[in-house]
């Protein structure tokens, strides 16, 4: 049953969204217009994505967005956050704020803040720029490992990168990088990955006869892995080390992300069963023909971002799917798509 299907059963929005809640599975951030002309923004009951609002002085009008970057880029102030559980109808009154949801259990997407959100965007009062720093600071703390130089995969590990670079005192240069920002892991076509070696470039000197550190947001099927590490090699680097500061994804997202199928996760295919993250790293090192790949865990990931660990979904991690009620069957890639 669907949404607006309950909506006509139910008439009015918050009972509509009460009974929503109890038969989907997955995360939602809604907006929808109405016949009235009132917009209705709605965050499902975990909290999986994030959603705000605010006011646009000069047209007199509220907006909602994912995230307040989008809100200052046309000059619009936000308000506050979507809370879980909530929705909010904006109307010739004003907002009003409804509650539909009494058991809140607050899990948001840890990917958010480490690689989607934009660096100056605050979501649900973490301040993104500042923690991806703060991430970066934990990485070194856990992996006190020795370089002449840090250097940041473009663009999402840039402060990750200078928070490492301040709690070891290896400097941090800028010596990749890439002309346009490319959200490159999430299709897996064969035009996609060639597309992403476009606008790469390393700046030689920056790296040659050096060991070097790169920090990453993530390694996911290896393949922008791959190629970063490569271009460093090429360029003279006598030794490669890699940071990832999110842990090894070894299970598919169903909470709106679309991760590779767990064959193409590079985690899972190395080490589907292995649970030591220092075995994972040497096994995907290997596999990349590098010095040392070091994962960040869970536990200080969450630290660093500054929540219980219990405040976030590591379902892509741990395999735990127990928050969307019930348990999934993994399929392949073309079984998904129908490929």
């Amino acid at each position: 049953m669907g949404l607006f299907q309950i909506k006509k059963e139910s008439h009015d929005w918050v009972t509509t969204f009460e009974k929503f809640t109890e038969i989907k599975n997955g995360s939602f951030c809604f907006t929808i217009l109405t016949e009235k002309g009132d917009v209705i923004a709605a965050r499902d009951d975990r909290g999986y994505k994030p959603l705000c609002y605010g006011y646009h002085d000069e047209t007199h009008s509220y907006v909602i967005a994912s995230e307040d970057h989008a809100l200052k880029t046309i000059d619009a102030k936000k308000i506050d956050d979507v809370k879980p559980g909530e929705l909010i109808i904006l109307d010739k009154d004003g907002p009003r704020i409804k509650t539909f949801s009494k058991n809140v259990v607050y899990t948001l997407d840890p990917f958010e803040i480490t690689y989607f959100a934009k660096e100056d965007s605050v979501i649900d009062g973490i301040e993104v720029g500042g923690t991806r720093k703060n991430i970066g600071r934990e990485m070194y703390k856990k992996f006190s490992i020795s370089a002449d130089v840090v250097v940041p995969i473009p663009e999402s590990a840039y402060h990750a990168a200078e928070g490492v670079s301040l709690e070891s005192g290896i400097p941090l240069t800028h010596a990749i990088r890439k002309d346009r920002y490319m959200r490159s892991f999430i299709e897996p076509n064969d035009e996609r990955r060639k597309y992403i070696t476009k606008g790469l470039y390393v700046i030689n000197s920056l790296v040659r006869g050096k060991e070097v550190l790169l920090v990453d947001d993530s390694i996911i099927r290896l393949t922008s892995s791959r190629k970063y590490t490569g271009l460093v090699s090429n360029a003279g680097a006598t030794k490669i080390s890699l940071f990832s500061y999110f842990p090894p994804i070894r299970f598919p997202c169903y909470m709106g992300i679309d991760f590779p199928t767990q064959e193409e996760l590079i985690a899972h295919r190395l080490a589907a069963n292995e649970s030591d993250l220092e075995k994972i790293g040497e096994k995907v090192a290997g596999e990349l023909g590098i010095a040392f790949v070091g994962y960040m865990d869970p536990a200080t990931l969450s630290k660093a971002i500054g929540l219980p660990l219990s405040s976030f979904c590591f379902a892509c991690v741990t395999g735990d799917y127990s928050r969307l009620n019930f348990s999934p069957k993994f399929r392949t890639r073309e079984e998904m798509k129908g490929e």
